[in-house]
């Protein structure tokens, strides 16, 4: 990768330093995205403002649990978090949230957890 900066001194602004920061940047920029495209926060469709403040809120609490999600298949399987896709976590979770809820036994409800998290291990 070939970074182009005014920042000249590389004393003052090592290129391992400036890569880690753009690196931040970046991903800040998918965050962003999913906020706006997977989670179609691009149109809110509330208009009072008290409303509007809800449905953004519910938006960061599904985003922050998403990536709890990410976080914890991560983890436990070693990976990279990176390597793991937000939207297809994001489906995932959809998907096994109903069978979650209908799990009459904890045993089969730890089951659905631990198959939930081997899943999302496989959404890169």
């Amino acid at each position: 990768m070939i970074l182009a900066t005014t920042l000249l001194d590389s004393a003052k602004y090592p290129p391992q330093a400036l890569s880690q920061l753009y690196y931040r940047r970046w991903t800040m920029e998918l965050t962003l995205r999913n906020l706006k495209t997977t989670l179609q926060m691009d149109h809110l469709s509330c208009k009072p403002p008290n409303n509007l403040e809800r449905e953004i809120r519910m938006h960061f609490l599904v985003h922050n649990l998403v990536r709890r999600l990410m976080l914890e298949a991560a983890r436990r399987y070693c990976v990279p978090l990176e390597r793991v896709s937000f939207a297809g976590s994001l489906a995932v979770a959809r998907r096994y949230s109903e069978a979650l809820l209908q799990a009459r036994s904890e045993d089969r409800r730890r089951q659905l957890r631990e198959e939930l998290f081997r899943v999302l291990n496989t959404t890169t």
